[in-house]
């Protein structure tokens, strides 16, 4: 199974900062689209204790450069 945890990001100009907007997600998004399942072809909920698959997102976010498309 091939899991994408979506994340809103924000960049502000001024402060030349990029952060992650979680107000924004939740108002875009419902609570059980947090990962894309691309063998289901779905959304659903994160699994795990803890959110393990956002903190696994979060620390690939942070330590990964960003992929060209």
């Amino acid at each position: 199974m091939t899991r994408q945890v979506y994340f809103v990001l924000a960049v502000d100009l001024d402060e030349q900062k990029v952060y992650i907007d979680d107000g924004t997600f939740t108002a875009r998004f419902q609570s059980y689209e947090q990962v894309w399942d691309t063998d289901l072809q779905e959304w659903r909920n994160y699994e795990g204790e803890e959110n393990e698959e956002y903190q696994l997102a979060l620390q690939i976010l942070n330590t990964k450069p960003l992929e060209n498309d």
